[in-house]
């Protein structure tokens, strides 16, 4: 399989909510992205950053991600570009250089997937998302009835041990 294959694949899985698709999408297409991101000449931080917002921003649009390996390309520039833009300011865009010269080290890209998943929810939906509001009500208001019953039960065995 090669890589369009495998992009069409990984795009078209993760469009309908495959998260572990989408990581191999992040994978195949985040050095590319980095490069372009590291044209942008902004410092390192802020090309990882870019790169955590660009990917975040895509899966918020998973729906609309392009299966098509022509268009992928083009998209993740205008998402890096927009992201660029509203991390650094409209300058970034005028001072870019035709390509980027920076590698993605593997280190790196697992540490910007680590911030992706983060930012997507994706570690606290593995560890249990928190219960809402009235779960706890319910809680409170079982252990309380529980309480009254066990004192109301004490108090009958009480009574009826003093007739006696």
């Amino acid at each position: 399989m090669n890589r369009n294959d495998m992009l069409r694949k990984y795009a078209t899985f993760a469009k309908s909510g495959d998260r572990s698709s989408f990581e191999n999408f992040y994978i195949l297409t985040s050095e590319d992205a980095f490069r372009k991101i590291s044209a942008l000449k902004v410092d390192q931080e802020n090309d990882e950053a870019i790169l955590t917002d660009v990917y975040v921003n895509l899966w918020k649009n998973v729906r609309d991600l392009r299966t098509n390996p022509e268009d992928i390309p083009e998209w993740i520039h205008h998402e890096i570009e927009r992201c660029a833009v509203r991390r650094c300011g409209a300058d970034v865009l005028a001072d870019a250089s035709p390509e980027g010269f920076a590698q993605l080290t593997e280190d790196q890209q697992a540490n910007v997937w680590f911030r992706i998943e983060n930012r997507i929810g994706v570690l606290e939906e593995e560890a249990g998302k928190p219960a809402p509001l009235s779960s706890y009500l319910l809680m409170i208001a079982h252990i309380l009835l529980a309480i009254f019953i066990l004192v109301l039960s004490a108090a009958l065995i009480w009574f009826l041990l003093r007739i006696l």
